[in-house]
């Protein structure tokens, strides 16, 4: 093979499999792109009820970033794609006008599920680590400008947090 040849053949690697669906890289991206905005949203959700939610909110977001980041996420794939469509309600679904099952028999949706989970566990856990370290100096300067509570979490941790966030987050 020599290098005109090579640079021929890769972008129909890259993306395109020959019968017109997208290839590995380009799936990849598709998928990345779907996952990573509702993903970070939700980790933001989950870390903020971690860290400043009621007790009885705390414990099911930490078994939840408990589970997601004790198994393997190939593990999570197939409990998504293939476990969840035992249930009625999702098998059924299709009969009674739920869409349910329209969704859970689409291995994109699957994978962007199970991606927008897994993402927002390991990231809820990081930003919820960070949130505990927050100053208390500026929560009280917070409160001393008739701050609520909801307001300095929005207003002071939030920031502060993603600025100290950021490199931990390329990771």
């Amino acid at each position: 093979m020599n290098l005109q040849t090579f640079i021929e053949a890769v972008p129909g690697y890259l993306w395109s499999d020959g019968n017109g669906s997208t290839s590995g890289l380009a799936m990849t991206a598709e998928l990345f792109l779907l996952s990573l905005v509702p993903g970070m949203a939700l980790a933001v959700l989950l870390a903020i009820s971690q860290a400043y939610g009621p007790r009885l909110l705390a414990w099911p977001v930490r078994g939840f970033t408990w589970f997601f980041r004790s198994t393997p996420l190939y593990l999570q794939l197939m409990l998504i794609y293939y476990g969840l469509s035992q249930f009625d309600i999702v098998q059924l679904g299709w009969q009674n006008d739920r869409p349910f099952w329209l969704l859970f028999r689409d291995a994109t949706f699957c994978a962007t599920l199970a991606l927008v989970l897994n993402t927002a566990a390991y990231v809820a856990e990081l930003l919820a680590g960070m949130m505990a370290t927050f100053p208390r100096q500026e929560w009280v300067a917070g409160e001393a400008y008739g701050m609520t509570k909801w307001q300095i979490i929005r207003r002071l941790v939030l920031p502060a947090t993603l600025r100290r966030g950021d490199p931990g987050a390329e990771q």
